[in-house]
């Protein structure tokens, strides 16, 4: 199942059903990429003007108002359902801080798979005549043509989970992205640090964890070299001793000065103080 260019016509085939859907990978990110109070307005559902002109022609003495605020609701819950199964669904292809898209699976990716399939078992197929020619649909099995939230909630899912989407649908890894939804360009690639919209985005969140990751290990290096220094030159109740404290902190500094662009430069006895447990537990190894 390919979605099309947002220039042709909204309409794409399943292979096997051949049945006509009006949706596009352009609807479902702006939906995702949405505030609540304009997500529940979108396209995707029908409209609360569509209602207001026709409900009392359907039904005579109909509370218009009421009735909109109750399909409100449905579709806030709707919006929801479809953020958490989409996200469960892209996150299934994290591993630690690595992301791939190819790695997703729906068996780590429960609830989006039931919503899926739930879809389609509560379907039903209408053929719309005109002419020489039959255009099938699928509708709620239920006969909730006029409005049903739900189903088309799990619709949404569904042609995520079973189209080319399941691959190229993102959301970017920097928590103050705006707009966190988007298409991979690359869906076959691993991602080192997760994936994200753009360079900037990319930088912004993860120079910060990077530089933690640089300072805790650089941390891990000066204890190994600390503790080696102790079992070759360690002398009785060495922590207590500042001369020997003071010696260690330069041998250290020596080190530093060898080492392209150290975390930091700079080493004092107050350092050896704050971790001679670690260098003591390291050096009895």
């Amino acid at each position: 199942m390919i979605f099309m260019q947002q220039n042709t016509p909204n309409s794409f085939l399943n292979s096997n059903l051949q049945v006509q859907f009006s949706i596009s990978a352009k609807d479902i990110l702006n939906l995702l990429n949405s505030p609540q109070e304009m997500a529940i307005v979108s396209d995707l559902w029908t409209g609360d003007g569509f209602y207001e002109t026709n409900c009392a022609a359907v039904q005579l003495g109909m509370d218009v108002q009421e009735f909109c605020l109750r399909l409100r609701a449905e579709r806030e819950i709707a919006v929801q359902k479809i953020r958490l199964c989409i996200d469960e669904w892209i996150d299934s292809g994290k591993r630690v801080d690595k992301e791939a898209a190819y790695k997703r699976t729906e068996s780590r990716a429960s609830e989006a798979a039931l919503e899926a399939a739930a879809y389609w078992e509560t379907s039903r197929i209408v053929f719309d005549r005109l002419g020489t020619t039959s255009n099938p649909r699928l509708l709620p099995r239920d006969g909730s043509d006029f409005e049903n939230a739900s189903w088309k909630a799990r619709r949404i899912i569904a042609l995520v989970l079973s189209s080319d989407l399941r691959l190229r649908i993102a959301k970017c890894r920097y928590e103050k992205c705006k707009r966190p939804y988007f298409l991979l360009n690359r869906p076959n690639k691993t991602y080192e640090h997760g994936m994200f919209c753009c360079i900037e985005h990319n930088r912004s969140a993860t120079v910060p964890r990077r530089m933690q990751k640089r300072r805790r290990q650089f941390q891990a290096k000066l204890i190994e070299w600390a503790a080696a220094y102790v079992r070759r030159n360690g002398i009785a109740d060495w922590q207590k001793s500042v001369p020997f404290k003071e010696k260690l902190a330069k041998h250290l500094v020596r080190l530093i000065a060898k080492e392209y662009a150290p975390p930091r430069d700079a080493i004092t006895k107050n350092w050896v103080t704050r971790n001679w447990v670690e260098i003591q537990a390291k050096a009895a190894v």
